[in-house]
């Protein structure tokens, strides 16, 4: 059983709000992709929503106090730290709340800092296409949220309440 820091609740309900809104969104998207018959774009949503369905089970999961979810958390946060739109590949998603640092260059040439904030989700996989400006950065609040989760991995209970290391197996 995992014990619950203010900070750790806070982090899986944060992950479990995003997932809801994503997975509302992406239906109300399929419902309209589906009528104007673009199924290429419906089989992306469905492979999204399965992702962000999986991460509202897990926090869900997790905030009932599985020790099993933690480390599922874990790993869901550290896939959102990177953010990459680079040549043919851009990689970005994140749920509940998002605050990316990004460097950006315009064909090489200008190179500048963004960084803001966003309540939600945000989900961008396009693998095969041209992305005219690269962009590296990563995500703050994901970043930060996995090494509150890592920390916080002493927080596992045994069944008698005794304090046990939870190893990262």
């Amino acid at each position: 059983m995992f014990n619950h820091s203010w900070l750790t609740r806070f982090l899986a309900l944060s992950m479990i709000g995003g997932s809801a809104v994503a997975l509302c969104f992406l239906a109300l998207t399929v419902h309209q992709k589906i009528n104007e018959g673009a199924y290429d774009a419906v089989a992306v949503f469905v492979t999204i929503a399965l992702l962000f369905l999986w991460s509202l089970y897990v926090g869900y999961r997790f905030i009932k106090g599985d020790a099993w979810a933690y480390r599922w958390v874990l790993g869901l946060f550290v896939t959102q730290i990177p953010i990459v739109a680079w040549g043919p590949v851009e990689m970005r998603w994140s749920t509940g709340f998002e605050i990316p640092v990004i460097l950006n260059g315009v064909q090489e040439k200008l190179l500048y800092l963004t960084y803001h904030a966003n309540i939600g989700f945000e989900s961008g996989f396009v693998f095969g296409g041209s992305v005219e400006e690269t962009a590296l950065g990563i995500n703050v609040f994901a970043f930060i949220a996995s090494i509150v989760l890592f920390r916080a991995r002493k927080r596992v209970l045994s069944t008698n309440g005794e304090h046990i290391e939870a190893s990262a197996q």
